[in-house]
């Protein structure tokens, strides 16, 4: 849903919030996924990229605008257009928390016990 949210003509964040958010590139994933193939690997794993990026920096890279709305405005209308089921709102009102604080993931597990690393870095 991230890539869809920040993929509109003008974006809307939470006034005051800019988490760092933890993106994987393509071409990582098939690596990680062709390395736990090779080595017959089972279990849970996080893969992560290397390195992480300001939310509101991610819009820009793709020539968006960031529109910055007070939370409880976010609030009010993302609810509205969620009930009154309006695209592109995808996510319920109570769930604004996902875009106003840190998601981040270690991929140390992998790491050290498959050996996978990331190549590359964002911005991709």
């Amino acid at each position: 849903h991230v890539s869809r949210y920040i993929d509109r003509s003008i974006v809307p964040f939470v006034s005051g919030y800019n988490p760092d958010f933890q993106f994987v590139h393509e071409s990582d994933l098939i690596d990680a996924c062709m390395l736990f193939l090779e080595k017959n690997i089972s279990g849970s794993f996080n893969i992560v990229g290397n390195d992480t990026l300001p939310l509101k920096s991610i819009p820009g890279l793709g020539g968006r605008k960031i529109l910055d709305i007070p939370f409880p405005l976010f609030y009010f209308i993302n609810e509205f257009m969620w009930q009154a089921r309006i695209p592109p709102v995808e996510i319920p009102a109570g769930m604004s928390s996902l875009i106003m604080h840190r998601w981040i993931s270690s991929g140390e597990k992998a790491r050290k016990e498959v050996g996978f690393i990331p190549k590359f870095c964002p911005p991709f």
